[in-house]
């Protein structure tokens, strides 16, 4: 099967310890799932979801001397509609 882009959403927020955002549409059974997540003065630590999907850290980048950029993955993941969280290690900019 070839390679499709579904979907893409975006959220922000101030001085939060945690963002979440849902899925527009559940993603298909076996679907590879790619997040990203951006903090000003350290790394995310953690994405996760709601449908129990095992999400990895693909690579990270320090953009500047303060913006921090990850990016995950969820490879074969579940049929059933996710929210998808970032987690940060303390209140931060994201």
């Amino acid at each position: 099967m070839p390679i499709t882009f579904v979907q893409s959403r975006s959220t922000t927020g101030l001085s939060v310890s945690s963002l979440a955002l849902a899925y527009s549409s559940t993603p298909t059974a076996g679907s590879l799932l790619v997040g990203s997540a951006s903090a000003s003065g350290a790394f995310p630590t953690s994405l996760s979801d709601a449908s129990g999907n095992t999400w990895a850290i693909s690579t990270e980048i320090n953009h500047n001397a303060d913006t921090f950029v990850s990016q995950w993955h969820a490879p074969n993941a579940n049929a059933s509609a996710t929210t998808v969280t970032a987690s940060y290690g303390s209140s931060q900019f994201a």
